[in-house]
Order: C-alpha cells, then structure tokens, then sequence
C-alpha cells in the first residue's frame, strides 16, 4: 500500500475531516490484522510490550557458514573507521547470519551492540538491515511521503481541532502567524501531534505528555551525554533524544540500553532510523506507543496492509 503524490487521496477538499488518513487516525484498531495484535502479549503488565517476541516478515536470506561469518563479524568489530565501506559490505554479507541470531537467541539491544558496535558510528547500517528485509520501496516511504504527503494533513487537521492537548501543540507551533515555518519544524511538530491524534490503549491511558516524551525527550543544548545516559540507565525501550528545541534541534540520538545511537540530524531521518531500529533488533513497541507504531507500520511503510 503506497501513496500516491496527490494530496486529495488523503484530504477532502470540502472541509470536512474525512478522507484516507483522517479514517486511519479515527480508527486505526479496526485496520491492524491479527498477525500484527500477536505482536502484545496480555499477560504483560508492565509499561512496555514485551521483547524478544516480534515476528520479523519480509525477505529471509541464507546465513552463511559460521566460519565465514565469524571472520567478517570480528573484522566489522575492529576495522578502523576509514574502512566504512569494507565494513558496510561485510555487514550485508552476514545479514542472514545476523537475523538468525537475533530471533534464535534474542539479545537484548545492549547485548547487540556489545557484539555489532559498527552501529553506533555508521548510520547506515541500521537502514541497510531494513532494506535488505524488505525491499528499497518499503525502506524509503517515511522519507518520500512525511514531509510532502502526511504533514500537511496532520497540521490540516490540528487547525480545525478544539481538543486542548492538540490546540496548545498546534497553537505552540504557530504561535508568530507570520512566521513561515520550514518544512523541518512542520514535520518535528506533525510526529509531535500525531502522537495526540492517535486513540490510546486500553490500558495505557496516562499523559499524552508522557507517551510523547517516550517518542522524543528534549533536551538543553550542553547536556551531557554520559551523565544523562547514566539517568537513563534503566531505560531499555528506544526513543529519540532531541538536543535543542522542537523548533531549532541541534543533534538527534537514538537511546537504548545505556547507548546513544546518532542519527542525522533531521527529525523525518532520525524517526525514520529509530523506527528501523526496532525490526532490526527486535525490540518491540512501547505499549505507550503502540499506535503510533502501527500507524506508520500500516499507513506510511505498508509492512502490514
């Protein structure tokens, strides 16, 4: 399921909120399959899905011999960075090998980057594992339909929206009417607000303040890493760290399990990467955010129809 580039797909042009993505937002539950709700496990009770348990489709690529792969494992481990792109060939080689590992052993993703470090200071390596899974279309629909497709709706529909949560966001973002906002702060504030529009779980009913500093947690610029890793310590469930503002971000950063994974530093390609993130290492959704997973799971990548 892709879109195409027209707009009027997705938005009616007569003032109503109706159409594909007003519908998907309204009702989204009713759009997830049962091979996708086998992803929770209702005997969890805590904040979070459980992980270890999320079944990667896609393409299936045959790991090579163990003798092989262990030799391009350890060199992927101590090239030095000049050798970006030995390391990144050596890393599609062994994907099977890689993919294998992580559904037979389920490591978790401290574990991961114990074993496959390169993906702390090689930014590609995460989509490569993707796009390898599922094919370059499916890799690149956040980046083609985000800021051109879906924004504009998300922001379309925040305008005409009384809910107090949404009016203060939107109202936040457009707070100079003169100002003309880029396409950056539009798509930083259209996640933001899509976090919002989404219906919350039955059992996760908290803040939506909460469940969107799940997605992105900001933080001033001269924050320090290390202490503010060590805070986060007990956090095993990635999200975003945003140093800067939601108008004027200065660095991204994917946090899990006492790492900090950085992303390029724009908000479409660091949701993209932390996104990816989660099939590649398997790690499940956030049951806070369970929705806006599946949202773009369904509606922007179209890895569940």
């Amino acid at each position: 399921m892709f879109f195409c580039s027209s707009q009027e797909h997705f938005f009616s042009d007569k003032g109503r909120q109706s159409g594909y993505i007003q519908d998907r937002l309204k009702n989204l539950r009713r759009y997830i399959p049962e091979s996708a709700k086998k992803r929770t496990s209702t005997a969890n009770t805590s904040n979070e899905l459980p992980a270890k348990q999320m079944e990667l489709g896609g393409i299936v690529v045959e790991p090579l011999p163990d003798e092989n792969a262990t030799k391009l494992a350890s060199f992927c481990k101590r090239a030095a960075p000049d050798l970006k792109k030995d390391i990144v060939k050596a890393m599609a080689d062994i994907h099977g090998n890689f993919s294998k590992w992580i559904l037979e052993e389920a490591p978790t993703a401290y574990e991961v980057l114990q074993e496959y470090p390169r993906f702390k200071d090689i930014d590609e390596l995460v989509n490569q594992h993707f796009r390898i899974k599922f094919s370059s279309d499916i890799s690149k629909q956040l980046l083609l339909k985000w800021e051109s497709v879906i924004a504009p709706v998300i922001m379309k529909l925040a305008a005409s929206t009384t809910t107090a949560d949404v009016h203060h966001l939107y109202g936040e973002c457009h707070v100079d009417v003169s100002e003309e906002l880029n396409s950056e702060v539009l798509a930083m504030y259209s996640f933001l607000l899509l976090v919002l529009f989404l219906p919350s779980t039955p059992r996760n009913r908290g803040s939506q303040k909460q469940t969107m500093k799940l997605l992105i947690d900001f933080q001033p610029i001269g924050v320090v890493l290390e202490e503010y890793l060590l805070q986060k310590k007990n956090q095993t469930q990635p999200y975003l760290l945003c140093i800067g503002t939601k108008k004027a971000p200065s660095q991204f950063f994917i946090i899990v399990d006492s790492h900090a994974i950085p992303c390029q530093e724009n908000i479409v390609s660091a949701i993209d990467k932390l996104f990816k993130l989660h099939y590649v290492f398997n790690i499940h959704y956030a049951q806070q955010l369970r929705m806006f997973y599946m949202f773009m799971d369904s509606v922007v990548y179209g890895i569940v129809p």
